[in-house]
């Protein structure tokens, strides 16, 4: 999914404001002046979602990293704190050298007629080749070629190479997949993610050809990264998406502080199954996301409520085998 196949979500992640190499004997003065700098910096700028595979390093993680014996994970989610003031006391008694703020996407929610139009294209233009853009893992690859293996039935498959756009460029390969149904998409992947697809389609509506799944591997076959997005919605209008993100090499990078008041509403949850979770809402759009040492995964909801969120990844699970 990088080109996404989702632009709900996004952080900013602004440059450090440089602090003076002289000692400072007005530690307050100090923190006033870098406070000033960060909320100058992000004064108007507006939430754009970029690649997980391009985001800033965690460089907190002492902060933010726990553990799941349940589920074997690591996580490393979004740190919540109270005020901007709260951050930078904590990034000045740690050290650290780079850090972001998360803000929310205020824009006006999305309606599921326009969202299940968005995601069709792909399955209408499965057989273009000029339709083959998409990543998993962190490297982003020149994609060239397409071999179309069934562009018919309940479950679509193709298959694009290519080469990565690295200053030594090697082979790259990525088999894709769209389904009618999440649960029709199962057969193929993903391997690194489990939905409990009886669940969510015997309580959500799935609408068809709006879920798809990306398996992408090196030249010699070996799996860098996979990724999912799976559409689900109420007979009301309000609706859902699950979507995965895995890289083989990991871990993830990405790190924000998430304060409290630029939200409408945020709280920590851990799922039946043993996911950490940062969920979030506001103005009418509910995050609830899971980031792990190889996978982040992003739960985003139009008008759903934070109980329901958690009803959902009660039945979504992180398998930590290795891949095949």
């Amino acid at each position: 999914m990088k080109i996404n196949l989702s632009d709900m979500m996004d952080r900013w992640t602004g440059p450090l404001p440089a602090l003076e190499d002289l000692p400072v004997e007005d530690m307050d003065a100090l923190r006033a002046r870098t406070l000033e700098k960060v909320r100058a910096q992000g004064k108007g700028t507006k939430r754009r979602r970029i690649p997980r595979a391009v985001l800033l390093a965690a460089v907190l993680a002492a902060c933010v990293v726990g553990g799941s014996a349940a589920a074997g994970l690591t996580f490393r989610n979004d740190r919540i704190v109270g005020s901007v003031e709260e951050a930078l006391a904590e990034v000045e008694a740690t050290g650290a050298e780079s850090y972001g703020f998360s803000s929310p996407n205020r824009d006006k929610p999305v309606t599921l007629d326009h969202l299940i139009s968005k995601r069709r294209v792909t399955p209408d233009r499965w057989t273009n080749p000029e339709n083959l853009g998409g990543v998993a893992g962190f490297t982003w690859v020149n994609w060239q070629h397409l071999t179309v293996t069934d562009a018919d039935g309940p479950l679509l498959a193709r298959t694009v190479t290519g080469k990565t756009d690295t200053n030594f460029p090697v082979r790259a390969v990525k088999y894709e997949y769209a389904a009618e149904t999440p649960s029709q998409l199962a057969e193929v992947g993903p391997r690194h993610l489990a939905l409990d697809h009886a669940w969510l389609e015997g309580t959500y509506d799935a609408p068809a050809w709006t879920c798809f799944y990306l398996d992408q591997r090196d030249g010699r076959g070996r799996e860098t990264g996979e990724s999912l997005v799976a559409l689900y919605a109420t007979p009301a209008g309000r609706w859902f998406q699950v979507e995965y993100d895995y890289a083989a090499t990991g871990p993830v990078p990405g790190f924000s502080y998430l304060v409290e008041s630029s939200y409408d509403r945020v709280e920590t949850y851990t799922s039946a199954t043993g996911l950490e979770s940062v969920i979030k809402t506001a103005s009418g759009w509910l995050w609830a996301e899971v980031q792990t040492d190889h996978g982040f995964l992003t739960l985003t909801g139009v008008w759903l409520t934070v109980e329901e969120a958690e009803a959902i990844l009660d039945h979504i699970s992180l398998p930590t085998a290795p891949a095949p």
